[in-house]
C-alpha cells in the first residue's frame, strides 16, 4: 500500500510528497512491494527486489474476520540508511516531534535498543556534510551549476554504484535540529517533559556496546581519545577514564573471559573497557533518561534488559544488538535468518528459549492491545 509518491526522477532527493492518485475496483495487494535500496548483507543475502519506488507499507491482518472488525494496530518501523537502531530512532523522534505535540497518531510506543536521543553523536550541520557532498558531486560528474538537478537525472544503477563504493566516508547520521519537526535535541526535550504522553515499553540488550565499540584500543590514551571523540566535555572525559576500569572482569561482554587473545587480538587490549562505555553512551544512557522522564511525568513505562545468548554468536559479542528480535516476533523457525551470512538464532537451543519467545511475543501483544505487557499475568519460565 503506497503512502507517498514514488521518490523517482524529479522527486528524488526531495521531502516525500503526499499521494494524489485514486483507483476503482479491486487492487492486488497479495505481494510485497520492492524494498528500498540498501547496501548491507540484508539486501543481497535475502534476495529481495529493491527499487527507489519503495514508499509503501505492508498491511498484514488475521484471516477469516468479518469486514469492519476493529483490530489493534501495530506499526513496525524497520531499520535503514541510518544504520543500526534506525527504526527505534525513528519511533523516538516521533515521540518528541514538534516538542511533544500529540496529534493522536499513536496511543503507545515500543522502543527496542534505542531512545529519542543518541548520546555521542555530535550535532549535524551543513558544514559537517560538505566534504562528503563535494566528493559525491565530483565522483558523479555533477559539479555543475545545478548539482541536485544533475543527481536527479542520473540512472538509478549509476548513482547506487557510487553510493555503494568507498569514494568517501559519510558522517554519522544523527538528529538535526530544524526548528520544526525536531525543535531541540532529544535530551533537552526529554528534560523539559516535551514528549508525547503515551505508555512506553522499551529496553536494551546487555552487551549493546560490542556492536559499536572501536577495534584496536590497546592503551588508556587511546581509550581517552575515543571518549573525547564522541563529543563529551573535558571534565566528563576525565571522570569516565576513572569510572570505566581497565579491569576486563568488569567490562563487557562477560562471555569473553579475560582480554582478547589469539584470533581476537585485533579487538584490542582494552576492548571490554571500550565496549562497556560504548554501550552506555549509545544505548543504556538514553534508555535510563527516557524511562526516568516518563516516570517523572507519571506516564506508564516498562523497561527490559536483555541478556539471553543465541546460537552462533562469538563470545566477543555476547548478548548484543538485535538478538531479541527473533523472540519478539516468536520466530522460532528463524525465517529470514538462514542465509549465507547468518543462521537461525534458536537452532540447537533448549526448549526453554522457544518458550521464552512465546512469553516475549505475548508481552508485546499484550502491550499493543492493553498498553500493559503484563496484562496476561506474570509468567514463570522456571529454571
Amino acid at each position: 500500500m503506497p503512502y507517498a509518491k514514488a521518490p523517482v526522477k524529479d522527486l528524488r532527493l526531495r521531502v516525500p510528497q503526499s499521494l494524489n492518485s485514486t483507483w476503482t475496483g479491486i487492487r492486488n495487494a497479495t505481494k510485497y512491494s520492492p524494498s528500498c535500496i540498501g547496501y548491507g548483507s540484508d539486501t543481497w543475502a535475502l534476495g529481495n527486489h529493491v527499487s527507489e519506488d519503495c514508499l509503501s507499507i505492508n498491511v498484514v491482518r488475521p484471516a477469516g474476520l468479518p469486514e469492519g472488525t476493529k483490530l489493534p494496530v501495530a506499526v513496525w518501523i524497520h531499520s535503514g540508511g541510518w544504520g543500526e537502531s534506525a527504526g527505534v530512532f525513528s519511533v523516538g523522534s516521533q515521540l518528541v516531534a514538534y516538542g511533544g505535540r500529540d496529534d493522536k497518531l499513536f496511543s503507545a510506543a515500543i522502543l527496542q535498543s534505542g531512545s529519542p536521543l543518541v548520546f555521542g553523536l555530535k550535532p549535524q550541520t551543513a558544514s559537517t556534510w560538505e566534504p562528503y557532498w563535494n566528493k559525491l558531486l565530483h565522483t558523479t560528474n555533477c559539479s555543475v551549476a545545478e548539482p541536485v538537478a544533475c543527481l536527479r537525472k542520473l540512472p538509478t544503477n549509476e548513482l547506487s554504484a557510487v553510493l555503494n563504493s568507498t569514494f568517501a566516508s559519510p558522517p554519522s547520521w544523527g538528529q538535526v535540529v530544524d526548528g520544526d519537526f525536531i525543535p531541540a535535541s532529544g535530551r533537552a526535550l526529554l528534560k523539559k517533559g516535551k514528549f508525547a504522553k503515551v505508555p512506553l515499553l522499551m529496553g536494551t540488550n546487555f552487551d549493546e556496546g560490542t556492536e559499536v565499540a572501536p577495534q584496536g584500543i590497546n592503551t588508556t590514551s587511546q581509550f581517552v581519545q575515543y571518549v573525547r571523540s564522541v563529543g563529551l566535555a573535558k571534565p566528563a572525559v576525565h571522570s569516565i577514564e576513572k569510572l570505566y576500569s581497565n579491569n576486563p572482569a568488569v567490562g563487557i561482554p562477560g562471555t569473553l573471559k579475560g582480554r582478547p587473545e589469539g584470533h581476537l587480538t585485533y579487538l584490542g587490549w582494552q576492548y571490554k573497557r571500550a565496549a562497556a562505555f560504548s554501550g552506555d553512551v549509545f544505548q543504556h544512557a538514553g534508555r535510563r533518561l527516557t524511562t526516568q522522564s516518563w516516570a517523572k511525568q507519571q506516564i506508564p513505562v516498562w523497561s527490559y534488559h536483555w541478556n539471553v545468548l543465541v546460537e552462533n554468536v562469538s563470545p566477543a559479542k555476547g548478548a548484543s544488538h538485535f538478538q531479541e528480535v527473533v523472540f519478539t516476533f516468536n520466530n522460532v523457525n528463524g525465517q529470514g535468518y538462514d542465509t549465507v551470512v547468518s543462521n537461525n538464532p534458536l537452532a540447537g537451543k533448549p526448549a526453554i528459549l522457544v518458550k521464552l519467545a512465546d512469553v516475549m511475543s505475548t508481552a508485546w501483544i499484550s502491550f499493543i492491545i492493553n498498553h500493559n505487557p503484563n496484562s496476561y499475568g506474570n509468567i514463570n519460565l522456571g529454571a
